[in-house]
């Protein structure tokens, strides 16, 4: 049997990393001197490739030295356990190559037979049949045989990450489940702490990984730990990929808690933008009402201001019309007392057509009627007071016509303008 150590000349007390690592620094050397000793190098290459194998995983290395340095035996003339031997090493190998074609059922077929042959120290068959055995749910053999595998080998990690691997199962299947996952969780922590002390990166990441992932969905819960794991896993390749789904896990929370958080703050701000909004529409119908009042309050002080300037007026131009009646009818004695009193009556005419139209907006008839008729004879009157002061002659008369026209035109253009004017005021009043 080739002894590795001693041909590569590799310290035996290195961990498995450490040795992989001296391996390849060996076989970059050989590489580049390959053109100078050609023979030495092809010699020293194949070496270096078997080493590799056979340092390729903890179980493989232990097995490898549990034959290196096993004590030798006594030569005998024939082994009366070679046919068994031989018998379990055939099963054995069927029931591996089937597992890793993942035809379960026919790897437990072969398993029962390797069994019935099998050397009760040899762990690594006995993780094999532990991994054959939950894969085809019998989980109680499997811990069985895990059990035996970590008497014989305790410090391999790879037996404690296949324990914990069966007591998922047993959580699973409701088989004891607070007990079965509390066990598979320190069966994983005692493989992370082995592999880490041994250098194995790939059983640490992969126990990381599954320990995370029992931490993060299943009570009682440690995310922050779970979150530490995962990472830790991812950083040593993630073998298992549970620890990357982990840390996905949590940024698709963390997404989610974001994005509702910044949606209830969205519809707080828009809520508070609304009652904002009221406010300021509260506070301009308040505005709007309190101005319409106002304005209201001075249309009627207006209106009652409006209302006593008129009777006021009113009451003066029925005072000066009936005036002008009484004078136009007895006090007419002469022509420059007759303009006088037209004068009055003009005057008294318009203040009285004023006022009507201040008051109401427009002329009743009656004001209309009475300024006209007043009109008409007061003209009359004038003309006729004129005419006898002249005398009675056609030219006289003709005169007499001339100014009763004029007086007429003057009268009701001054009686149309007092209306105007006091419709115009009637109009500012109701709009101020």
């Amino acid at each position: 049997m080739t002894n590795y150590y001693e041909e590569l000349k590799l310290d035996k007390t290195l961990s498995l990393n450490e040795l992989r690592e001296n391996l390849i620094r060996l076989e970059s050397i050989w590489t580049d001197r390959a053109s100078t000793r050609p023979e030495k190098a092809a010699e020293m290459l194949v070496l270096i490739n078997q080493a590799k194998k056979v340092f390729s995983t903890d179980m493989s290395r232990a097995a490898y030295d549990r034959e290196l340095f096993a004590p030798p035996k006594e030569e005998t003339a024939a082994d009366p356990n070679a046919a068994r031997k031989a018998e379990f090493e055939k099963w054995k190998k069927t029931a591996q190559d089937y597992y890793d074609r993942q035809e379960y059922d026919m790897a437990k077929t072969a398993l029962d037979k390797a069994l019935q042959n099998a050397d009760e120290d040899d762990f690594a068959f006995l993780q094999l049949a532990a991994q054959i055995c939950y894969s085809n749910g019998e989980y109680h053999a499997a811990l069985s045989h895990i059990n035996k595998a970590l008497l014989i080998a305790p410090e391999l990690a790879e037996l404690y990450l296949t324990k914990a691997t069966i007591l998922w199962y047993f959580f699973c299947d409701g088989i004891n489940r607070d007990a079965s996952l509390q066990q598979e969780r320190n069966n994983l922590r005692i493989a992370s702490e082995k592999a880490a002390a041994q250098g194995n990166t790939k059983v640490e990441s992969h126990a990381d990984g599954q320990l995370a992932a029992s931490l993060y969905n299943w009570e009682p819960k440690d995310v922050v730990l779970a979150e530490k794991l995962a990472k830790r896993a991812v950083e040593n390749g993630d073998d298992s990929g549970l620890g990357q789904r982990v840390l996905e896990k949590l940024e698709e929370k963390r997404t989610a808690a974001q994005a509702e958080r910044e949606r209830r703050e969205k519809l707080a701000r828009e809520e508070q933008e609304r009652r904002e909004k009221l406010a300021r529409e509260e506070q301009a119908r308040r505005e709007a009402a309190e101005r319409a009042e106002k304005e209201r309050q001075q249309h009627i002080s207006a209106m009652a201001e409006k209302e006593k300037k008129a009777k006021s007026l009113y009451l003066a131009g029925w005072i000066a019309i009936v005036l002008s009646y009484v004078l136009c009818f007895v006090g007419m004695r002469s022509a420059i007392a007759a303009f006088f009193i037209a004068f009055v009556t003009f005057c008294s005419a318009a203040l009285f057509n004023y006022a009507d139209s201040f008051k109401n907006g427009y002329s009743s008839r009656l004001v209309t009627g009475i300024s006209t008729v007043l009109g008409f004879v007061c003209c009359f009157e004038t003309a006729t007071a004129a005419y006898t002061t002249m005398g009675y002659n056609a030219a006289s008369a003709s005169k007499t016509w001339t100014i009763f026209g004029i007086m007429l035109v003057i009268y009701f253009g001054i009686v149309f303008g007092a209306k105007v004017m006091g419709k115009n005021a009637d109009k500012k009043t109701r709009f101020k």
